[in-house]
């Protein structure tokens, strides 16, 4: 199996030529978002944000207040905030130099579960409309080096985009 790595500087390259590919199609965010999105409310516990990633397959959650305005993104780096891990060979990793075991990640959890995830969530949230063109979405991503983006429509959160979906379309451009 052949292994290739996609520099930063390559997707540079590749968001220019995806932009050129098609001038009379502008892709836009709509296009290729993750929707409907899956949110959690501020004052839920970081339990269940846990509970509801799980069950979706899903590592970040837009956070949203009463009025399901957004007010943060919660990920699942974020629930050891005050840990970090290195990799080492295979599956194991450290934690602040030590190893880390299952007792030590059960700890974890019971330190941070009721939790509310208004105190782990990231704010402000860098979000973009839906109407935004992908050259636009990526050059935003790159330069601020974000995994995602809540894609908007007006105050509603309508849809999530990745780097994940950033690399599919990436794929598909090359493939055609």
């Amino acid at each position: 199996m052949k292994t290739t790595i996609i520099s930063s500087e390559d997707i540079k390259g590749k968001r220019k030529a995806v932009q050129v590919s098609n001038e009379s199609e502008v892709i836009t965010a709509k296009d290729l978002m993750s929707s409907p999105v899956i949110t959690i409310s501020a004052n839920a516990t970081v339990g269940d944000a846990a509970r509801l990633m799980i069950d979706n397959d899903v590592s970040c959650l837009p956070v949203t207040d009463g009025q399901d305005r957004l007010v943060g993104i919660l990920t699942h780096t974020d629930f050891t905030p005050k840990y970090k891990f290195l990799a080492m060979a295979g599956d194991l990793y450290t934690l602040m130099g030590e190893y880390v075991t299952p007792e030590t990640m059960q700890d974890i959890a019971k330190e941070v579960r009721n939790r509310s995830v208004d105190e782990l969530m990231k704010t402000p949230v860098v979000t973009v409309k839906e109407e935004a063109p992908i050259s636009e979405i990526t050059e935003l991503m790159l330069e601020r080096r974000l995994n995602r983006l809540p894609i908007m429509r007006n105050e509603t959160i309508v849809g999530i985009f990745t780097r994940h979906d950033l690399l599919k379309l990436m794929l598909e451009q090359i493939a055609s």
